[in-house]
Parts: structure tokens; C-alpha cells; sequence
């Protein structure tokens, strides 16, 4: 009997894990009104309620893995890569998780009482999630820079080397975003034009040659215009890094931790044109990047303010001494 359970738990979420699939890839088709309504975390709440918390937590990592691989938050791994891959990730698994563990709290009172609630509970942290997460990329990035500064580079005192740390950190974040892209692009144009894409098509069937002719179409379309959108966007991207690590560096140089504070706001701030992309309200991706080159010149020129106000050592130190 334990067997024959344990067999249909493993067939139900392989079913349910399909299901979730399906309905995130198709997704982008299911709308009312102005707002899309995303259907997928159904079969999560039911796979939560059916097999238990576990189970509803890998169905919300399901989710959250193919949210990143079909696009749908490409603007916001365009602004900050890592922390959108864990937003996504954790907002998913906590939904499903949280969700299972509400229904079976509740199931021994009423099972109705108990879907309701659970029903409520998987979105609202989804998206609460989601929400927090704009925040919580700011601390964790900023955070990560005041303490490489503090305790990792501590040595390196001069306000350059401020700038030196934003265009090694914006540029490992181009080669993660525009680099495995590029390869990826070129990979496929390669196979098109060998004549070699049909040895992988021809194996598939269903959604996964949907994905595959989706890529080449995508592909094919590339254009000037693409491209120009992506280095701008790298563009401004870098110079908010510089901008950042500046700010950061003076919190660190005269230990104030106000500057940090505002360097995590200003990067919050820098999330939400793509949040707003995201959920429907903003639908042309090049005003979401007008919006962000807004925020950039002045963040910019903030920094700028900041790096002429920062004293060399030398200089702060005879400053000292004439004052004393």
C-alpha cells in the first residue's frame, strides 16, 4: 500500500510539475483586462494540498526556473542578474512551500476553509516576494560592496579605486547577461545556417519544439535595434555600478552609515521601472530603459558630487593637521 502510494504521489507531481510548465509557457496568452493573471500557481496550491508542503515547494521552484528560462523576467536580470535569479527562485518555492503547510494546518478543521486560504496565501507571497525582493537586491548588493570595501580591500583607499570596483563589478555582470546570450545567439544562427537545426528538431515534439523555434525566431529578428537596446542597457547598467561603489566607498572612507543606506534606496529605486514592466503597467521596453536613464544621469551626477567631496589620504591627512 505504501508502495502504491508512494508511485502515485511520484506520477501525480510528475503530472502536476507538467502542468506547471505548460501553463507558465503559455502564460504570456492568458490575460484579463490589463493584468495577466498568472494561472500557474493553481496546480501549485492543488500539488501543495494533494501531496504536501514538499511537494507544493518543488512545484513553486518549477515555476520560478521556467519564469527565468522563458524570458519573463529578462528585464529585471537586465538591471541585477543574481539577485533576480534568487528573487524568482525563492518567491516560488516559498509560495508553494507556504501554501502546503497553511492547508495541512487547516485540513483537520475544513478542507474547503483550508484550498481558500491556501489559494490566498500562494500569490500573496509570490508577489509579496517579488515586491520585497526589488528591496532585498539593493541590501544584499550593497551591502555585499560596503563590505568588500570594510574588510576585503581595505587597503585600497584612494576614491579611483571606487571607480575601478563598479567597472569590474558592472562588467562581470555584462559578461553573464550579454555574453552567455551572445554565445547562445551565435550558437543557433550557426546550427540554422550549417543546416544542422533540423537534426534537433526532428526529435521533438510539443513544447519543447515550440521553446527551440520560439529561440530561432527570436534569433532571426535580431536586429540593430536589439542590439542598441542591450549595450544601452549594459551601458547604463555600468554606470550605476560606478555610481553605487562610490557612494558605498564614502560610507566606508568616513564611516558613515547613511550613505549605504541611501545607496541601497537608489538601487531599489533603479528596480522599479523593470518591476513595473513586469506587471503589466509599463509595455514598451525601451520607455522602461528612458526611465532608467533618467534615474542613472542623476544617480550619476550624485556620485559625481560624491567623488569630488572624498580627499585623497594625503590630503585628508594634512587637512587634519592644519585644523589641529
Amino acid at each position: 500500500m505504501s508502495k502504491n502510494n508512494n508511485t502515485q504521489k511520484i506520477v501525480g507531481l510528475g503530472l502536476f510539475t507538467a502542468i506547471v510548465i505548460v501553463l507558465q509557457l503559455m502564460g504570456s496568452f492568458i490575460r484579463f483586462g490589463t493584468f495577466s493573471i498568472s494561472l500557474v500557481l493553481v496546480p501549485v496550491v492543488i500539488g501543495a494540498a494533494l501531496y504536501g508542503a514538499g511537494a507544493g515547494a518543488w512545484l513553486g521552484f518549477v515555476f520560478g526556473v521556467v519564469v527565468l528560462l522563458s524570458g519573463d523576467a529578462a528585464a529585471f536580470l537586465g538591471v541585477n542578474a543574481l539577485g533576480t535569479i534568487l528573487t524568482v527562485l525563492v518567491k516560488g518555492t516559498l509560495a508553494g512551500l507556504l501554501s502546503g503547510l497553511v492547508y495541512k494546518a487547516l485540513e483537520n478543521k475544513n478542507r474547503t476553509l483550508a484550498v481558500a486560504v491556501a489559494a490566498v496565501v500562494c500569490p500573496v507571497v509570490n508577489t509579496g516576494v517579488f515586491l520585497i525582493g526589488c528591496l532585498l537586491a539593493g541590501v544584499f548588493e550593497e551591502v555585499g560592496r560596503y563590505l568588500a570595501f570594510r574588510f576585503l580591500l581595505k587597503r585600497y583607499t584612494n576614491r579611483r579605486d571606487a571607480v575601478t570596483y563598479g567597472i569590474g563589478h558592472g562588467g562581470i555582470e555584462a559578461i553573464l547577461v550579454l555574453g552567455l546570450t551572445a554565445i547562445n545567439n551565435i550558437a543557433i544562427a550557426q546550427l540554422v545556417n550549417s543546416g544542422s537545426i533540423e537534426t534537433i528538431t526532428n526529435g521533438l515534439t510539443g513544447v519543447q519544439l515550440d521553446q527551440v523555434q520560439a529561440q530561432i525566431a527570436a534569433v532571426a529578428s535580431f536586429g540593430a535595434a536589439n542590439l542598441l537596446l542591450g549595450l544601452a542597457e549594459r551601458a547604463i547598467a555600468m554606470t550605476l555600478h560606478i555610481s553605487l561603489s562610490v557612494v558605498v566607498f564614502r560610507a566606508v572612507r568616513q564611516r558613515k552609515a547613511g550613505y549605504l543606506g541611501l545607496a541601497v534606496a537608489l538601487h531599489a529605486l533603479f528596480d522599479v521601472p523593470a518591476a513595473l514592466f513586469q506587471c503589466g503597467v509599463l509595455h514598451s521596453t525601451w520607455l522602461v530603459e528612458a526611465l532608467l536613464l533618467v534615474l542613472c544621469l542623476g544617480c550619476a551626477a550624485y556620485a559625481k558630487k560624491q567623488y569630488c567631496a572624498l580627499q585623497e589620504p594625503e590630503q585628508q591627512t594634512l587637512s587634519d593637521k592644519e585644523e589641529s
